[in-house]
This record gives C-alpha cells, structure tokens and sequence, in this order.
C-alpha cells in the first residue's frame, strides 16, 4: 500500500505542476498583488478538491456517458478562460488605469506598491487594487472546476493506485487529500514567486507586456479546451 501512495504522489505532483490555465492566472494576479497570487492560489486547490471529491462520490463518470453535460461544462470552461484572457489583453492595450488623485496615462509615475504585500506595478497592480480578494478566489477556482477533462483524470487515475482488496473510500479520501496537498504545496508556492518577481517588473510597459502575454496564453488554452474530447 505503501508504494501505491508514493507512486500516485508522485504522479499527482507531475499533473499539478504541468504548464495550463491554473498556472496562467495565478502568475497573472500574483504579478499584481501577492494576496491576489495567494487567493488565486487556494480557489484552484478548492477546485482540486470539487474533482477528486467528484471522483470518490463516482459522479465523474456521468462525463464519460453524458457527451451534452462534457460539451456544456467544456464551453463554460473555454468561455471563461476567453474572458481571463480578453481581460488580459485588453489591459495590455489600454495600458494601467490612473489611480484617484493621479494623472492618468503618466508612465513615469512611480507604481504603487499597495495590493497586499509585493508585486508588479502599472496595469496589473491597478487591476489588483480595484479587485476584491473573493474574486480572484472564485477566479483560481472557476478556472479549475470548469476544466471537463480533471475529473475524468482523476477518475480514471485514482482506482488504479487502489491495492486489492483495501478499503476503497478510505484510499480515495487518502489519494484525495494527496492531490489536494500538492496544489497547497505548489500554486502559492508559485504565487510568492511571482508576486517577488513583480517587485523587479514594476514598470508600466513591462505589465502591458505580461498583461499581453498571458492574455495570448489563455486564449490558447480555450482553443485547446475547445478542441478536446472526453475520451
């Protein structure tokens, strides 16, 4: 059993850091604001935890057999993550919004440094201080629970770490607390990362440039969401 564990962690470490939309967003608000990068962060883990909640209850497989309930949850998910990624480059080509009291459009203004705590100044701190902590947690977790695809994973993945004859709902709480463990180890991880990294890209320009890069990022994810089937 031991070695049933240690293997799935390992696997489920590999899905969590691979490169995709969750890793998008969070980097996007992490560079404005550390608090946003954090709530970002725990709403993607709340995700994690509604699929592999999923797959334990079995629910999961209602994906697999209902090509309508995939098509719907993969156009909510490709939708949203098209809207992240308008947003993002609609910034980009707006450039940074002057604050209360300042005049709007001077990019030799010095960036504030406000947002909670550390992070990339211009449009991408303006975004973050007119944004509410809840809405960069329902950001990270929408963006999460609409990908149609992580439950099938995990539905498909977790049995097979499940040693014959051990008890199969105490396994999957086990395999669930596992994943949900890696995403709490790896996204705010990533988030005080980026949030650090900000400080050195506090430059207006530079946050149109990642505004615009991480826009093209997500809509190219969309594309991809679009063009996935559920088997």
């Amino acid at each position: 059993m031991i070695s049933e564990v240690l293997t799935f962690s390992g696997v489920a470490a590999g899905i969590i850091v691979m490169p995709g939309a969750d890793l998008a967003v969070v980097l996007r608000n992490a560079l404005a604001s550390r608090r946003a990068g954090l709530a970002t962060a725990v709403g993607i883990v709340c995700g994690l935890a509604l699929h592999t909640a999923l797959a334990a209850a079995g629910l999961a497989a209602l994906l697999l057999t209902s090509d309508l309930l995939f098509t719907t949850l993969k156009l909510a998910g490709a939708g949203y993550l098209l809207y992240l990624g308008g947003r993002a480059l609609a910034a980009c080509v707006r450039g940074p919004r002057a604050a209360p009291g300042s005049q709007e459009g001077d990019e030799n203004s010095a960036p504030s440094g406000g947002g909670g705590g550390g992070g990339g100044g211009g449009a991408l701190t303006v975004v973050a201080e007119k944004t509410g902590l809840r809405q960069f947690l329902l950001q990270g977790f929408f963006t999460n629970a609409a990908n149609p695809k992580a439950p099938i994973l995990f539905l498909s993945l977790m049995p097979q770490f499940i040693p014959r004859g051990a008890p199969f709902v105490p396994m999957t709480l086990l395999l669930s607390a596992i994943v949900i463990a890696c995403g709490l180890l790896w996204f705010p991880s990533i988030a005080m990362v980026a949030a650090s990294a900000g400080r050195f890209l506090s430059s207006p320009r530079a946050g149109r440039l990642i505004e615009g890069v991480i826009g093209v990022v997500l809509m190219f994810l969309a594309v991809m969401l679009l063009m996935e089937s559920a088997v």
